[in-house]
C-alpha cells in the first residue's frame, strides 16, 4: 500500500511481517492433538481469565512508565491462549491501545549497527531484516536487568518451539509433506544464518538456539510498512530552522520576502515529496510491545497503524466490542501454509495456537511480508 503519511491523525495500517511457516508466540501445538470438549463446542468463546502473574504485572509497570496506552484492554488468558480482553465496552474508531514509537523496537532501512562489539558493522549489514532484530532481542536478553527493555524481554516466553526446529520425526507426524518442505528450508535458512554471524562474530558465542528464539518471536510479533523518514517534530524543527534563517535575512535585508517565502515552499515540499519516495521504496519493521498480546482473526478489520502527529503505534476498534471479550487485530490474509497452520478441516495439525499467527511488521500503514 502506499506509504505516505495520511492527513488524518492516522496512516494506514500495516502489516505482519511473517513468512515461511509461523512461529508459535506462546509454543507450537504439535501434532498430533484432539480437540477439547470446550474447542468443539460451536461458537463457544472461552472467558477471559485476567493475568497475575510477575512477568506480566512487570510488563504493565514498564508499559505505563513508558508511556503506553493500555487503558482499553489488559492481558487475559483465554483457555490457555494468552491475549488482550476488552475491559470495558469500546466503541468503533476507538483506540484501544497504542505505543509510542521511543518504546517499541523499530528497524529502518538504514539502521546502523547498535553493538559493533557484539557483531560486525558489516555482518550486521549483510543479515536480513528479521535476523536484524533477532539480534536486538538477543543483546537485549543478554542484558538482563541493565536492559530498558528487561520487563518486554522477560514477558516473552523463554524458549521457542516451531517447526523449523522440530525433529524430523516430529515432522513427519504432520502428513503433509508441503509444510514440511517449507519447516526443513526455514531450518536451512536459520542454520545458514547463524553460520555467517558466528563466523564473523566468534567473540559473540552465538549459539543457534538463541538466533532461533529471536527469529522465532520476530516472526510471530513484527509489524511492517512504509518507512517513514521523519516525525511531526522532525519537520517542525525543520520548519523552525526555516522561519529562523528566513527571519534573519530578512532583518539584515540579505533577502526579501518573497524570495523567503519562495525558499519555505521549497522546503516543505521536497520534504513531502521526499517522504514519497521513500515510502514506496522502503520499509520498516517494529515489535510493539504489549500490541503483540492481540491475537489474529481474519475477520477482524482492526489494524496496527502510525499515528504520524503523535509518533506511536495505535489499533483502533473496527467495529463495537463489548467489556469481557477478546480484542482480537488482523494479521491481513494469510493462506493456511503462510500462517504455519494445516489445510482448512485439520484443526487437529494447527502447529501454532488458535489464532495466534507469526511475527510481523508495522502500523502506520498496513503490513506486510
Amino acid at each position: 500500500m502506499d506509504c505516505l503519511p495520511s492527513t488524518s491523525a492516522r496512516a494506514p495500517p500495516l502489516r505482519p511481517a511473517r513468512r515461511g511457516v509461523r512461529c508459535a508466540q506462546r509454543g507450537a501445538v504439535r501434532p498430533p492433538r484432539a480437540p477439547t470438549a470446550a474447542s468443539a463446542a460451536a461458537g463457544a468463546a472461552p472467558p477471559p481469565a485476567p493475568l497475575d502473574d510477575g512477568p506480566t504485572r512487570a510488563l504493565l509497570a514498564w508499559a505505563k512508565g513508558a508511556g503506553l496506552d493500555t487503558g482499553a484492554v489488559a492481558p487475559a488468558s483465554f483457555a490457555g491462549l494468552r491475549g488482550l480482553a476488552t475491559t470495558a465496552a469500546v466503541k468503533e474508531g476507538d483506540t484501544v491501545a497504542a505505543v509510542p514509537r521511543a518504546a517499541a523496537l523499530v528497524l529502518g532501512p538504514t539502521a546502523k549497527c547498535p553493538f559493533p562489539d557484539f557483531v560486525p558493522p558489516d555482518a550486521w549489514a549483510a543479515a536480513p531484516w528479521y535476523g536484524k532484530l533477532a539480534l536486538r532481542l538477543v543483546h537485549e536478553r543478554r542484558a538482563g536487568a541493565g536492559s530498558p527493555l528487561a520487563a518486554y524481554i522477560a514477558s516473552l516466553p523463554a524458549a521457542v518451539d516451531v517447526p523449523a526446529t522440530w525433529s524430523e520425526a516430529e515432522l513427519a507426524a504432520l502428513q503433509y509433506p508441503h509444510l514440511q518442505e517449507l519447516a526443513r528450508a526455514q531450518r536451512r535458512e536459520w542454520e545458514a544464518l547463524h553460520g555467517r554471524l558466528a563466523a564473523a562474530a566468534p567473540g559473540a558465542r552465538l549459539t543457534l538456539e538463541e538466533l532461533a528464539w529471536g527469529i522465532a518471536l520476530v516472526r510471530s510479533r513484527t509489524f511492517s510498512g512504509p518507512f517513514i523518514g521523519s516525525t511531526l517534530a522532525d519537520r517542525a524543527r525543520t520548519l523552525a530552522l526555516v522561519v529562523l534563517l528566513g527571519g534573519g535575512s530578512l532583518a539584515t535585508g540579505t533577502a526579501d520576502a518573497q524570495a523567503v517565502l519562495s525558499a519555505a515552499i521549497s522546503v516543505f515540499v521536497f520534504n513531502i515529496l521526499y517522504e514519497l519516495v521513500l515510502s514506496r521504496s522502503l520499509k520498516q519493521y517494529a515489535m510493539c510491545p504489549f500490541l503483540d498480546l492481540a491475537n489474529h482473526r481474519g475477520s477482524e478489520g482492526s489494524e496496527v497503524a502510525y499515528d504520524y502527529f503523535r509518533d506511536r503505534y495505535a489499533v483502533a476498534a473496527a467495529r463495537d466490542v463489548p467489556a469481557g471479550e477478546q480484542f482480537y487485530v488482523s494479521y491481513g490474509p494469510q493462506s493456511n501454509d503462510r500462517r504455519g497452520g494445516p489445510p482448512a478441516g485439520l484443526p487437529a495439525l494447527s502447529l501454532t495456537p488458535p489464532a495466534r499467527p507469526p511475527l510481523g511488521p508495522i502500523a502506520a500503514h498496513r503490513l506486510c511480508s
